[in-house]
């Protein structure tokens, strides 16, 4: 779908997310993500990337135990 690739930004908290396999890779305009208040518990490497625009990530309140090397390569400083 080409109009995901427009959004900037995308807010998903209070979800009950558990696990987020590769969504939004390569959304160079997404910069800014909410995925505080989930079930979140491992950030794996590949789910940030090519979001060369994130200037916002809210990963609080999950229960990230575990962030796999790499994780935030292409995320900018």
């Amino acid at each position: 779908i080409s109009f995901f690739f427009t959004v900037t930004v995308i807010d998903l908290r209070w979800n009950e997310i558990s696990s987020i396999d590769h969504p939004f890779v390569d959304n160079q305009n997404l910069n800014d993500l909410s995925l505080d208040y989930n079930k979140i518990d491992k950030i794996n490497s590949n789910l940030l990337q090519g979001l060369s625009q994130l200037k916002n990530l809210r990963i609080s309140t999950n229960r990230i135990s575990s962030i796999e090397r790499n994780s935030f390569l292409d995320i900018p400083n």
